[in-house]
């Protein structure tokens, strides 16, 4: 028998296991397969349609004068000589429900050209306040000013161009210990250390963008301090008015995404400062925003109420730290019931197959539709393949829309018949039918399967096993199939003779089975687990046939009561 004359139903694995899943989660009680209506009294502390790290929605827990540096130099020149200041921050720590586990942070560095200013400004309080309200664990810090009369920095061509040179170098020293500090108490803090934004106004501005900026070769050009700047990055900047002064050179392209807040109408930091930085943050093509402000001046708050096209320029600044910094993978539940390397693989065997399927089929079978718990135990499947946080019927035809979408060499196939050979689609209880194994090569060439093995797996709680498989022409060597009382029919197969089996269908072989209970059914096959005795094999062809390459066909079917 070179091909086979029995036709099993059209297109087996769309329409029957289609019709499984119809009759299986369409039938079942409302309770086991709805999922639960939302209550929106429920989702009070969520805070309904807010979005973290734009929206402010949290309490802030202020702590003042921490000291994040105890030895930055100051006195230079003057009677007592060179002594140790105790430089610090003001904490903003956001409070409330339904934080993430982690939380961005932002740094931000007051304005005064540096001769004055303080971290307590009124514009530096509400600016924390907004960057904390909005989930950031937010740090505002002072740094030492012309007054510190700080110790020269390295001479440079730039040493001779303003009088406050030194202090602008002690500055920037201290804005990277600043960031070390944030960065040595993430873990206390809850901060995610990718996750920072440095930002600043006026002096503030050129310190955050220079920090942020320069690598550990430019800080070494202007800089004597000892302090490894190489691990100290932060991910994006804010611009307040600030300029580089004549150091835009040092942008290059794995710089900070930034965000350019600048007014045309400035007297104090004209605009050609911040056009040139945005010049070379295009020519890096480093991300970028620069909203256009006419009439704010130099005032912090006037170019952060600025409205453009309906939007305050503080909101437009807020999405794009959250775009930049991914905030929204932060408030993404944690669902390690999702496989995030292959979705489908639901055993995680490195292999999607229809064994995948069954998993999840067996699970709702005994527990029908349910959100998934927060901790998955290790030994559990990876219930949650569309990453819902649920397990539906959503899950286990995404895995078979996957398994039907792969282009195969092989297929290895699953139909019924009844005692006298004819093809049914569905058995009748305590009756005994047959499951037929068939093989066809799909490839190009077609020379024909010469050897197919497979692990085939039956519900033990609806069928049975009534006797011993049989083989078919050609496929009588090397006969295997140990079957058990689990429903596992292991290395189920056969291989050919020297003649090629050719193109087209084949049956290989058919064992009895006995229904036992009424219901919708789901056979599945995988691939046989004793290689290379039981490879698949094609003719002409040197290699065994992997088994992501062999579409292993699903077989559903209704048992039906006499």
């Amino acid at each position: 028998m070179s091909t086979k004359n029995i036709q099993p139903p059209e297109s087996p694995v769309r329409k029957q296991i289609g019709q499984f899943l119809r009759t299986l989660f369409h039938q079942k009680q409302t309770h086991q397969t709805s999922r639960r209506r939302l209550q929106f009294d429920s989702l009070e502390p969520r805070r309904v349609l807010t979005t973290f790290g734009i929206t402010p929605q949290y309490d802030v827990q202020v702590t003042s004068d921490i000291v994040y540096r105890n030895d930055a130099k100051v006195g230079h020149g003057t009677s007592e000589g060179v002594t140790n200041k105790s430089l610090k921050l003001d904490l903003y720590k956001p409070t409330g429900e339904n934080l993430p586990q982690q939380l961005p942070a932002a740094i931000l560095i007051h304005g005064g050209g540096f001769v004055g200013g303080d971290k307590a400004q009124s514009s530096f309080v509400s600016l924390s306040n907004d960057f904390a309200e909005r989930g950031y664990v937010t740090v505002s810090i002072n740094y030492r000013l012309f007054g510190d009369n700080v110790p020269p920095a390295k001479d440079t061509p730039f040493s001779d161009l303003d009088e406050r040179y030194d202090t602008f170098v002690a500055g920037v020293e201290d804005s990277f210990h600043a960031i070390k500090w944030v960065k040595d108490s993430a873990d206390s803090l809850g901060i995610d250390p990718e996750r920072i934004v440095l930002g600043g106004h006026s002096a503030g501005g050129f310190l955050s963008m220079a920090a942020g900026m320069f690598d550990t070769q430019d800080v070494n050009f202007f800089s004597h301090m000892q302090l490894d700047v190489s691990q100290l990055g932060v991910t994006a900047i804010l611009d307040g008015a600030g300029s580089l002064q004549g150091t835009e050179y040092t942008i290059d392209a794995d710089d900070p995404a930034t965000f350019v807040m600048h007014s045309t109408d400035d007297t104090v930091v004209t605009i050609d400062s911040a056009e040139k930085i945005v010049t070379e943050l295009q020519n890096d093509n480093v991300s970028y925003e620069f909203p256009t402000i006419t009439t704010a001046g130099h005032g912090l708050e006037a170019k952060l109420n600025t409205v453009i096209d309906g939007v305050k320029v503080s909101d437009q600044m807020f999405a794009f730290f959250e775009r930049e910094l991914d905030l929204e993978a932060l408030t993404e539940p944690e669902f390690n019931w999702h496989n995030e390397n292959l979705p489908q693989d639901v055993n995680n065997d490195g292999a999607v197959t229809p064994v995948d399927v069954l998993h999840i089929i067996n699970e709702l079978n005994t527990s029908g539709s349910y959100e998934l718990p927060h901790s998955k135990p290790n030994s559990s499947p990876f219930y949650d393949v569309n990453r819902d946080g649920w397990i539906t019927p959503s899950d286990a035809i995404s895995v078979i829309n996957a398994l039907n979408a792969e282009s195969h060499s092989v297929e290895i196939g699953l139909f019924l018949t009844n005692s006298n050979g004819e093809t049914i689609s569905t058995v009748s209880l305590d009756k005994v039918f047959y499951i037929n194994l068939t093989t066809e090569d799909v490839t190009a060439e077609a020379a024909g399967v010469f050897a197919a093995y497979v692990d085939l797996y039956l519900p033990d709680t609806h069928l049975e096993f009534a006797g011993s498989a049989s083989y078919v022409s050609p496929f009588i060597n090397g006969q295997s199939g140990t079957a058990n009382s689990a429903g596992e029919l292991d290395e189920w197969g056969a291989f050919a003779g020297i003649e090629k089996t050719g193109a087209g269908e084949m049956v290989m072989s058919r064992i009895p089975v006995r229904a036992i209970r009424t219901g919708p059914v789901l056979v599945l096959m995988d691939s046989a687990d004793d290689r290379p005795l039981h490879d698949v094999l094609l003719y002409d062809r040197e290699s065994p046939v992997e088994p992501v390459d062999v579409y292993y066909e699903s077989l559903g079917f209704e048992i039906l009561a006499n």
